[in-house]
């Protein structure tokens, strides 16, 4: 039996009442779900953690989401 790690999915958004279903959803599909409560976190956790897809909000904390995608797409260039 071969063993294949789950895809990891980073979900960036500071509403609980959006992320929490969310996340329990993503998860009972079988995902590693990592979670970032602002745009700051959620380029560190991006370097971090690298992961296969990135949902995120748009209006963040400290850092919205566009300069979430512009940093991290920086950091892969």
């Amino acid at each position: 039996m071969t063993t294949q790690q789950q895809p990891t999915i980073l979900v960036v958004e500071d509403d609980e009442h959006i992320a929490e279903p969310l996340v329990y959803g993503l998860q009972a599909e079988g995902f590693r779900v990592v979670r970032a409560r602002d745009g700051v976190e959620g380029v560190e956790l991006a370097r971090h953690e690298a992961p296969d897809l990135m949902l995120l909000d748009v209006m963040l904390p400290r850092l919205d989401g566009f300069g979430v995608a512009r940093q991290i797409g920086r950091a892969h260039v």
